[in-house]
């Protein structure tokens, strides 16, 4: 497992959590470097079974849903961009590039 320090990934990752999954921390590490985003919040790793590896994207509202799958476990990642017009959707679209090439 990967651990977010002090510094890492731009400012943008909080501190809650700090344990990535390796999978999401590919994902993580490209989506700080995306201009629209302004913090990621780390969920809890669950366990679960063998599973192939995929990433959801869900816009919630307030924020945009991540669930990372992969063989190593299970984590939900909370993106949150920055106010203004279009700026979500360049993020999902953004997200959803990122998601395609990973997988």
């Amino acid at each position: 497992m990967a651990t977010a320090k002090a510094g890492t990934w731009q400012g943008k990752v909080t501190q809650s959590h700090s344990t990535v999954i390796p999978f999401a921390k590919k994902f993580v590490e490209r989506v700080c470097a995306l201009p629209e985003v302004t913090t990621i919040v780390l969920g809890e790793i669950t366990s679960r079974g063998r599973a192939n590896p995929s990433i959801k994207i869900t816009d919630i509202g307030s924020c945009i849903r991540i669930t990372v799958k992969a063989t190593d476990g299970l984590q939900v990642l909370r993106i949150y961009t920055k106010k203004g017009e279009g700026n979500k959707e360049k993020a999902i679209s953004a997200l959803n590039k990122i998601s395609a090439e990973l997988i």
